[in-house]
């Protein structure tokens, strides 16, 4: 954005290149989707039927042993790995990416049982839909971008002006050069 004058080159220099901008505004982003999911997260695991969900879930992996049978099959990989000259961080690394499959039938039974809790469900709300005034809006994205001004070393008019920058710069990516929705 030029500030003052109207010739070329006229008026005071941008702060931060336009990449510099896009990265603060990028990181900015991408802290504020973190938060707001981990915020989400959290809610709905204070929720009573969310919680009753997950402990009949945990019954049906205890059923099927799960937790065991996956311990042993991820250790059974990390001992043929090391017999081929793995280091253990390569092989702690290969862990968290391996998938196991479950037993058969956990699949179904594990959303029976998922399904069997929320049919017990009442209708209706216990709790009030409002939430209360300043716990999210510009107290929350102000605490993140904060955070992000302290890191980057700008002030919070700047990380403010990037985020915004970045937003419409997704926008023009998603609405005219084709890019799917995903990348927001």
């Amino acid at each position: 954005m030029p500030r003052g004058g109207k010739r070329e080159g006229a008026g005071r220099k941008p702060s931060l290149e336009w990449f510099d901008r896009i990265a603060i505004g990028a990181s900015a982003h991408n802290l504020l989707k973190d938060r707001a999911r981990a915020d989400a997260e959290a809610r709905l695991m204070k929720k009573p039927l969310v919680a009753r969900a997950l402990a009949a879930q945990l019954e049906v992996e205890k059923r099927y042993r799960w937790s065991e049978l996956r311990a042993e099959a991820l250790a059974q990989r990390r001992q043929e790995l090391s017999r081929h000259g793995y280091s253990d961080a390569e092989l702690d690394e290969i862990a968290r990416n391996t998938v196991v499959t479950p037993p058969p039938g956990m699949d179904q039974d594990m959303e029976r049982a998922t399904q069997a809790v929320f049919k017990t469900r009442k209708r209706g709300y216990s709790e009030p839909l409002r939430r209360p005034y300043g716990v999210r809006g510009k107290h929350f994205e102000n605490n993140v971008l904060e955070q992000v001004a302290d890191e980057e070393g700008v002030s919070l008019r700047m990380v403010e002006a990037c985020l915004n920058e970045y937003r419409a710069f997704l926008k023009y990516l998603v609405s005219s050069q084709g890019y799917t929705a995903a990348i927001l």
